[in-house]
């Protein structure tokens, strides 16, 4: 009932009377109060933290007019331009409750901050990403923090210059892989790094980061990709996305869409595994494949981590799923053509070329999902005359010798 602009409550700490904190949260459910523990006023040790929460109180309820009569928010620095960030610092909320900070311009509505879970003494402060031109226009916005439990406290952005609404654009917006496409975006954080992607389903194939300039306009040109790591692109609507995230600025993501049309694959493909393997002190490095008509070229590094030396032996090779056997027994494998035998010293790396042909003209659709693993089978020999069998497991875009779509089935 006091007549104070600035109220506070005061409650002993849980480690002297439990009940007390209890019952004043259950009897003022709606946190009217900012509130403190009694030990932040009485260990000297805190004597500044103290000072510095009653000062914030006194000065907020002096720039507010007063009086100050629930939780608070406060913002660093209180002006600035889209996609700037600020420091939002809160107090009086629910001890121990998650709170996060929405921008509410005209009726819109988005989270700039948060996730951050509150104090003992209901206090926390997070970073704000102030949204981009779209709905951070020119003038005052208020952000509106609230705790899990409901409590609700606003503080005010302006922002000081107008900027444009992000947009992506993709030219043209039907191209097959190989074909090249240019994007063209916009509305970004001036003098920032772009990130821009080509997905195919989950898979994102990421381009190099280009420079916007100071109109945060940007623009980049690049090959439509016949592989998303290992997966074939498939006809259909893909997503290109850009984003200045790695810059610091999580609050522009944008996206436009390519349709690709129905194609023939290539007659020739790259790509590189990304993953290595040891087994037996035995490591192959990241195999890099070429795939020319129906002849599939593997290249690798041979690292051997062994007291004595191994020879690569002959009759390796490869199978499309080691435990399949209707794909192998129906003759949906590969011959070797090519393995160059060689020896590896203790410590020593080598490179190794081998070469398969595929012994099928094509795959049928259904066994596709099978056909995606493959296991590259190498024989080696120890000095102690041993035989060392190694699986290489990976994936590889089985979709290459996917049956043709005009392909008619023998009645």
């Amino acid at each position: 009932m006091s007549r104070a602009d600035v109220k506070v409550a005061v409650i002993i700490d849980e480690e002297a009377d439990p009940s007390v904190a209890e019952a004043y949260f259950r009897a003022v459910s709606d946190n009217r109060f900012p509130w403190y523990r009694l030990s932040l006023f009485l260990d000297p040790e805190r004597e500044t933290d103290a000072i510095q929460a009653l000062t914030e109180l006194i000065d907020l309820a002096i720039k507010s007019g007063g009086p100050l009569t629930g939780p608070v928010a406060t913002i660093t620095p209180h002006s600035g331009t889209p996609f700037v960030r600020a420091r939002l610092r809160v107090s009086g909320f629910h001890p121990y409750s998650n709170f996060n900070a929405f921008w509410e311009p005209h009726g819109q509505t988005c989270v700039v901050g948060g996730g951050i879970e509150l104090d003992q003494n209901g206090s926390g402060e997070c970073d704000v990403f102030i949204p981009d031109g779209r709905i951070a226009t020119v003038g005052p916005h208020t952000i509106r923090v609230v705790d899990s439990v409901g409590n609700v406290a606003t503080t005010m952005f302006e922002i000081t210059e107008a900027w444009p609404g992000p947009y992506l654009r993709a030219m043209p917006s039907t191209a097959k892989p190989g074909e090249q496409i240019t994007v063209i975006g916009g509305g970004a954080p001036k003098n920032s790094k772009i990130a821009v992607h080509f997905w195919n389903g989950n898979q994102g194939d990421g381009r190099p980061a280009i420079d916007t300039d100071d109109q945060g306009n940007f623009q980049c040109a690049f090959e439509l990709p016949w592989l998303v790591g290992v997966e074939l692109v498939k006809p259909g609507r893909h997503r290109i996305s850009a984003d200045a995230a790695r810059a610091g600025c999580p609050s522009y993501r944008v996206n436009a869409f390519v349709e690709v049309p129905e194609y023939m694959p290539p007659g020739s493909l790259q790509w590189k595994s990304g993953r290595s393997q040891l087994t037996d002190g035995i490591c192959v490095l990241q195999p890099e494949f070429t795939l020319q008509s129906d002849l599939v070229t593997i290249r690798f590094r041979i690292r051997n981590e062994r007291t004595s030396a191994i020879q690569l032996l002959p009759g390796s090779g490869p199978v499309l799923f080691e435990s399949d056997k209707d794909l192998r027994y129906s003759e949906y494998r590969f011959e070797p053509v090519f393995i160059q035998p060689k020896p590896v010293g203790p410590g020593q790396e080598t490179e190794v070329v081998t070469q398969f042909r595929r012994c099928f003209p094509f795959l049928p659709k259904p066994l596709l999902f099978q056909a995606r693993s493959f296991v590259l089978v190498l024989l080696f020999a120890t000095a102690d005359g041993q035989t060392i069998r190694f699986l290489f497991h990976d994936n590889w875009p089985a979709e290459v010798w996917a049956e043709p779509s005009n392909h008619q089935p023998p009645t």
